[in-house]
């Protein structure tokens, strides 16, 4: 269980965007989840470095596989487009911030 204080501060740095397809909370439409990055279920700690902020499509996409590791392919899928370019969330610096489907700009 992540503590209330630690999943709002999650929520806040991530400015409610999930923080993998970076589509704002409020456009999807659903709450957003704290995903832990490299998954308590494999020894990832429950710490701000290990959490971000996800859309639940792209958390129950994910499960319990490390980020970078869940994707098969180099295709863009849109909201999973992280799973397949081995970016780590909060790694989007080539994005366009008003992007919602995760896609690449340019």
């Amino acid at each position: 269980m992540i503590p209330k204080p630690l999943r709002e501060l999650v929520r806040q740095r991530a400015q409610g965007r999930c923080e993998y397809c970076q589509t704002s909370e409020w456009l999807n439409g659903l709450p957003g989840e704290v995903d832990h990055i490299f998954p308590r279920a494999l020894g990832g700690p429950t710490d701000a470095d290990n959490l971000c902020f996800a859309c639940s499509s792209c958390n129950g996409y994910k499960t319990r596989q490390i980020a970078h590791r869940a994707g098969k392919g180099a295709e863009d899928h849109g909201s999973t487009y992280w799973l397949y370019t081995g970016q780590n969330p909060r790694s989007f610096s080539d994005r366009d911030p008003e992007c919602a489907t995760g896609r690449q700009s340019g």
